[in-house]
């Protein structure tokens, strides 16, 4: 399923990795008083995500076998750790494409809107080439 494959931890790591999208969650309202360069600022900001991103990753492989088992009600062993690897590569595979084009996915994106007929184009100039 393509919406289990949707980089959440990215998506993760990019809200936790800035402090004030990070302060606006209720009860963290007292990380926007850190100072820039303080250790505490630069642990939330460097530590803290891949830390985040390390734990999301390392949980889905129990994710995908609980939807395995109790959603898609597979009885075989073989076939849940099957769906758990295609979904695992699955994930992987979605989250190299978000990571190539992460920088520029914004801009690609308004441009794609703004002229949807050159989709290939932007989406070409987006990837780096080496």
């Amino acid at each position: 399923t393509p919406i289990m494959t949707l980089p959440i931890s990215q998506v993760f790591c990019n809200v936790f990795g800035d402090i004030e999208r990070l302060s606006k969650i209720p009860g963290l309202s007292a990380l926007q008083d850190l100072e820039p360069g303080s250790f505490a600022y630069v642990f939330v900001t460097t530590q803290v995500p891949p830390l985040l991103q390390s734990t999301i990753v390392g949980m889905l492989p129990y994710f995908f076998t609980l939807i395995a088992i109790y959603i898609e009600r597979v009885k075989l062993q073989s076939t849940v750790v099957r769906s758990v690897v295609d979904r695992g590569f699955g994930y992987q595979l979605v989250n190299i494409y978000f990571t190539l084009l992460g920088s520029t996915l914004a801009t690609t994106l308004e441009a794609i809107i703004k002229e949807p007929s050159c989709v290939f184009e932007l989406l070409g100039m987006a990837v780096p080439a080496e």
